[in-house]
């Protein structure tokens, strides 16, 4: 009976290796596992990651009246991506931790790095530099302003928010109006997905995305990739854009084509990240 196995057993004789163990006496770690339980990602193939693939399309990007940095609205042409439904959690970021690739960010206070029953939070806390590491781990990468806009206005749709232009509320989203002073679990606002079921693009967590800022949108790239001051977008001598509000997040600051921006390096509570390909 297995329901006696040894957890690196399995088999209906128990004579074969049970998930995460190998070795001739099932005592070793899997090669995409590691840890005293075997149950650490050694490497990105073990993670849980769902992606929602998003048809690409043509918006009008930015044009918030009175607000000059999301000015002039102007047309982008956005190619087929693929984009993660949640922000990265704080269980996804420990694997990287754990495969010797990603720092550890900040824990403590409202930071949700190891604080208990945080695991399924996004991670907070954590640096442009630092989401762009595990982005790059995972396979992935971080989107682009264009492509985060376009997806948090369910493709691309004339509306100011995810689910369309009421203004938001609790059952739509976690932000300054709503109780507790912290992030909660991702996808738990299913009225505030997105048409796709793409979860948390208004409040909960700031998310960082590969562009840098620019004051205005004058000369912005209009076919949905990074506008960056480096070539390659990877330095870290820019500041760069985050967007979709946080739990502290006015109602304002929530609309689909606000934005802001930090430098690369700091690392605040509010701030999170979510990945594309």
């Amino acid at each position: 009976n297995c329901d006696e196995c040894a957890n690196y057993w399995s088999g209906d004789n128990c004579d074969q290796c049970g998930p995460r163990f190998a070795g001739a006496n099932c005592d070793q770690c899997d090669a995409h596992f590691a840890g005293a339980n075997c149950d650490e990602c050694a490497d990105p193939s073990c993670l849980e990651l769902d992606f929602v693939a998003l048809s690409g399309g043509a918006f009008s990007m930015g044009g918030l009246a009175g607000q000059n940095h999301t000015l002039p609205a102007h047309q982008v042409n956005v190619p087929d991506f693929e984009i993660l439904r949640g922000e990265v959690t704080v269980s996804q970021y420990r694997q990287c931790v754990a495969a010797g690739v990603c720092s550890a960010p900040p824990s403590g206070g409202q930071f949700n790095w190891n604080a208990p029953g945080r695991e399924n939070h996004p991670i907070n806390g954590v640096s442009w530099v630092q989401a762009r590491q595990f982005a790059t781990w995972a396979g992935a990468r971080l989107l682009t302003e264009a492509e985060w806009e376009f997806a948090a206005r369910s493709r691309g749709e004339d509306i100011l928010f995810p689910w369309g232009n009421e203004l938001p509320d609790c059952d739509r989203t976690h932000n300054y109006t709503c109780d507790g002073l912290s992030t909660t679990p991702i996808c738990t606002h299913p009225d505030g997905h997105s048409a796709q079921g793409v979860c948390d693009l208004g409040g909960n967590a700031w998310e960082w995305v590969l562009d840098s800022y620019h004051r205005t949108y004058e000369n912005a790239p209009a076919d949905g990739s990074a506008w960056c001051q480096e070539a390659d977008c990877l330095g870290a001598d820019s500041n760069r854009v985050w967007k979709g509000g946080d739990y502290l997040s006015s109602l304002e600051r929530m609309r689909s084509s606000a934005r802001g921006y930090y430098g690369p390096t700091v690392h605040f509570t509010w701030m999170g990240f979510r990945i594309a390909r």
